[in-house]
């Protein structure tokens, strides 16, 4: 029957193993199958190795995947697989070099690049995903530019996501805060403003605190400075009491006078 054949001297037939095969049933051999092919045993034909894998060697029962930094020499039957040329390489079991080595990423065009300063690139990086370092920042997954975060270095937390910044900061090198959020002068990081008002309320206790023991000091400080003029001030106020008691003495006088007369 199809798929069997039989050995020199043999009484029956027997299942074709597995890399072979046997399509007529009047043939009495098994056929290996050839090189980008293989075959399951009891076969009647062989089957081509599918996208990314091939067969060096005929009578082979399956085809082995390509390695990566290679690429199948056909999409299918395949017995061979070519080295990418660098900068371009390849995943395991990949058809074609679509992908960049590491230091390297594809560009929108199609090509690969040199990684920019201060990006992490490893193999198979694109532009979209590039690892910013840790205290840069770029505009955009679209950009190739890398800037320094000079005054803000804490908040840029890099990576190859599309925000660059860490939470409660955006904007160009992540010096803005997102709303509920302030950054004291030279700070690198955003902090609440609860925690803002929790300082400002803890600020004007101290300050009221500071203005009472300032007056109570201020008015101590004055009634000691008067204690020395006290003895001079009541005696011009007894000499003067005495000259006004001598001129209301003089004017009764002066009025019985006048009412006598």
């Amino acid at each position: 029957r199809d798929g069997t054949g039989v050995s020199s001297g043999a009484v029956f037939c027997s299942i074709c193993p597995a890399g072979k095969y046997q399509e007529n049933p009047d043939d009495y051999f098994c056929t290996n199958c050839p090189a980008g092919k293989s075959s399951l045993e009891g076969k009647t034909s062989c089957t081509a190795c599918v996208s990314g894998r091939f067969a060096a060697l005929a009578g082979l029962s399956e085809c082995s995947m390509c390695e990566s930094g290679k690429k199948a020499s056909k999409s299918l039957a395949a017995e061979k697989c070519d080295k990418c040329e660098v900068p371009l390489s390849s995943r395991a079991g990949a058809t074609n070099c679509s992908i960049c080595i590491a230091n390297n990423f594809l560009d929108t065009d199609g090509e690969c690049k040199a990684c920019p300063k201060n990006v992490h690139c490893k193999s198979g990086t694109v532009l979209m995903n590039m690892d910013v370092h840790t205290g840069y920042w770029r505009v955009d997954t679209q950009s190739t530019t890398i800037s320094e975060c000079t005054h803000t270095k804490a908040s840029c937390k890099g990576g190859n996501g599309s925000s660059y910044c860490r939470g409660q900061s955006h904007g160009p090198y992540c010096a803005a805060c997102d709303e509920g959020y302030w950054r004291a002068f030279g700070a690198e990081t955003c902090q609440s403003c609860d925690k803002r008002m929790d300082i400002d309320a803890n600020i004007a206790l101290i300050s009221i605190a500071a203005g009472v023991a300032v007056c109570v000091f201020a008015r101590v400080l004055v009634f000691q400075c008067m204690r020395q003029y006290y003895p001079a001030i009541i005696a011009a106020c007894e000499d003067k009491m005495g000259a006004y008691k001598i001129w209301y003495v003089e004017l009764k006088a002066k009025l019985k006078i006048m009412v006598v007369f």
